[in-house]
């Protein structure tokens, strides 16, 4: 066997029939589907010869699955191959799936079994441009306070279509574009049967890729002589990271987990000079399952009314990704976000009283004690949240003016996100009626 990353190669997928070795799945394709097929062709394990094939299953649940049909009664020793199925992958020239689970087989006809990522090309190769498909947009279907595509509008890749049917459908919709750095920009765009599909009057369930994503470089629109050269690339693992906090940031918004299932990685390539304008290519793609998704209907109802400023709202990008560079934000932004879903999906009121009042808990801590950078001020804080209750009942006393602890906590931390008012007298009475 030989090594590979962190796979061992124990799966050789040949091109034996001189078809290509697989098909980057067309990103329009992934929008609302059931499922796609990424390979389907002739492969060897070893010295068994088979057929290989691998879908990628999107509704109900994100989830890649294989299903390895071995030819011409050969014995091959499947659990001898998956005794570390993590470790192990399907291996080719420019695919490759990893870590494999053996659901079922048969030594002389068949293995299947699932995965959870299936990179096209080569993970490390640098790209200018990613397009990505995320799950269950519910925040562009509650918010319309966005641009809308009207079916005078056509970009360049309608132009290309031959249908003009179908162009225009896909002109019908919504998008939004704002910049996440001083590099990167994001444009989401969401068409009109995916908006059809969110909306809860159609009594839709499970899971489905709803809108498509560019990450870009506004930089673009602005073509030189040495244009190619003045752009940033990012690798497809490093696109994959920003994308993948983008949309826990926006999972905040949509009432539950959104992620990216599919992304793909795109070079500018320039014409020649006095000729052709240039062409995009894709070079990379990634198909990865492994995230946690919110079916449609669990996503609970979020703070997202219909005409916030999600340009606002996504600008905030830069600030949370520093945010999650720190241990103690990362772990307390997790725990916040699960209490918030538990709150905002309704129900039993003590249940939402609960799950509100741990996640102010955590985030009056994480902000007036492990946020705090003057010593003498931390530690009269963390008093507050001491399990001793002489210690916390007197630092309430010097902090508190005579209210509940669990008051005095929530009035500090308003105070230092400003959150309460300076407007002559006090609002305390406003912390205790919250």
């Amino acid at each position: 066997m030989e090594k590979y990353g962190n796979c061992l190669q124990t799966f050789q997928i040949s091109n034996y029939l001189g078809t290509p070795y697989f098909m980057i799945p067309k990103k329009e394709d992934l929008i609302l589907a059931n499922k796609l097929v990424i390979y389907n062709n002739f492969t060897k394990i070893n010295d068994c010869n088979g057929r290989l094939l691998v879908e990628l299953q999107i509704y109900p649940i994100p989830r890649i699955l294989w299903d390895f049909e071995i030819l011409d009664g050969q014995v091959c020793d499947i659990p001898k191959i998956f005794d570390n199925p993590t470790q192990n992958c399907f291996m080719g020239t420019s695919l490759r799936v990893e870590a494999l689970s053996v659901m079922s087989y048969n030594l002389i006809t068949y293995a299947r079994g699932s995965a959870s990522k299936v990179f096209f090309g080569a993970p490390e190769d640098q790209a200018h441009t990613f397009h990505f498909c995320i799950t269950n947009t519910k925040f562009l279907e509650r918010c319309k306070a966005q641009d809308s595509y009207e079916e005078t509008i056509c970009e360049k890749r309608f132009l290309r279509e031959e249908n003009n049917a179908l162009r225009s459908r896909r002109n019908v919709g919504r998008f939004i574009e704002i910049s996440l750095n001083s590099i990167w920009s994001v444009k989401l765009e969401i068409m009109e049967d995916s908006l059809k599909w969110l909306n809860k009057e159609q009594g839709n369930i499970g899971t489905r890729l709803t809108s498509v994503g560019t990450l870009y470089q506004a930089k673009r629109a602005d073509k030189a002589d040495d244009f190619s050269a003045s752009l940033s690339t990012l690798s497809l693992t490093e696109a994959q990271t920003m994308l993948n906090s983008l949309c826990r940031l926006l999972s905040y918004a949509n009432g539950g987990r959104t992620a990216p299932i599919y992304i793909e990685g795109e070079i500018y390539i320039e014409g020649e000079k006095y000729n052709s304008q240039g062409s995009d290519q894709t070079v990379s793609a990634l198909v990865r399952t492994d995230y946690q998704v919110t079916p449609l209907e669990q996503l609970g109802n979020s703070w997202l009314m219909e005409y916030s400023d999600l340009r606002i709202f996504i600008g905030c990008f830069s600030s949370f990704e520093r945010m999650l560079t720190k241990q103690f934000w990362e772990g307390t932004f997790n725990f916040v976000l699960f209490q918030y879903f538990q709150a905002i999906r309704g129900g039993d009121w003590e249940l939402v009283a609960s799950a509100t009042g741990a996640a102010l808990e955590r985030l009056s801590h994480a902000i007036l004690v492990e946020d705090e950078a003057n010593p003498i001020t931390k530690v009269e804080h963390e008093n507050l949240f001491s399990n001793d209750r002489k210690t916390r009942d007197s630092a309430n006393k010097i902090l508190g003016s005579g209210t509940k602890v669990t008051e005095t906590r929530l009035n500090l931390l308003l105070q230092r996100i400003g959150l309460t008012t300076n407007r002559g007298f006090n609002d305390t009475h406003d912390v205790k009626d919250f």
